[in-house]
């Protein structure tokens, strides 16, 4: 069907109170909603994208969440990173940085995974369910650049002047070592979002999730920041996920936006 065709149904069927969705959009359509009225309410005019791969979240935030403000992504795979600099000149709010975040500075060893996406600091676990095994196996070990957050921050205020960040992680089990980073302009952070899975994926990682869940909850608060915090739930069960959720984050005021999916995500 012709494109103008389309967005004028949309228009027309929106007019009644409905939308109009492309089955690609539907899985993720409540996140974005979730997502587009917490950007509203903090003011975001800034999104840290950590973990950016090839661009997915900005793409999601561009397409979904109708987000047009600045994007400032990291990502340290070589690869990936001429990649993101080549869609990115075709955005001009949108800022590539080609290492990663983390609990300091240094150059660490980075495991590529055969599908890229689960590209990690850290080891594959052997136990993991059969259907991510292939996925994340290591094809390469990159030597790669880390910064801390709070190492980068003076610098992104020379590049975006004053501005209210949301803290994007989804650095494949990595995201407490990026808070780690953190620490000294958390407060600065009014709203930001993590990935969690709640199956083992990779080692090291064999705690139990609502522990670890809490650690990330727990670290990411402080008396001075404000409670606004999203957990993306990754499982397969969404209701036993979602309600887990909520409770490992104990009435923190954490904000649970859920977008249940598998781990072989694309």
């Amino acid at each position: 069907m012709n494109s103008a065709i389309r967005r004028s149904i949309a228009k027309l069927v929106g007019r009644t109170g409905y939308h109009v969705l492309s089955e690609w959009r539907l899985r993720e359509w409540d996140f974005a909603r979730h997502v587009r009225e917490l950007f509203a309410r903090q003011q975001i005019d800034l999104v840290l994208d950590v973990g950016a791969n090839v661009g997915q979240y900005r793409d999601f935030l561009r397409e979904q969440v109708e987000y047009d403000g600045w994007i400032a992504s990291f990502e340290p795979l070589e690869n990936n990173v001429a990649v993101l600099n080549g869609r990115a000149t075709a955005d001009p709010k949108w800022v590539i940085h080609d290492y990663a975040l983390g609990g300091d500075a240094g150059v660490h060893a980075f495991n590529r995974m055969a599908r890229t996406t689960f590209s990690s600091f850290l080891a594959p676990d052997p136990s993991a369910a059969a259907r991510v095994l292939e996925s994340n196996r290591v094809v390469a070990v990159e030597q790669v650049r880390t910064r801390t957050l709070a190492e980068v921050w003076p610098e992104l205020h020379r590049t975006h002047g004053r501005f209210r960040p949301y803290l994007k992680m989804d650095t494949q089990g990595f995201d407490l070592h990026v808070l780690a980073g953190a620490q000294p302009i958390l407060a600065e952070v009014p709203a930001g979002q993590s990935e969690i899975y709640f199956r083992p994926v990779y080692l090291n990682r064999r705690a139990r999730w609502s522990r670890s869940t809490r650690s990330l909850v727990s670290a990411s608060m402080s008396p001075a920041s404000s409670p606004c915090r999203t957990i993306r739930v990754c499982n397969s069960a969404p209701a036993t996920a979602r309600s887990l959720t909520a409770r490992a984050c104990d009435a923190r005021g954490v904000s649970i936006g859920t977008s249940l999916h598998s781990p072989e995500r694309s």
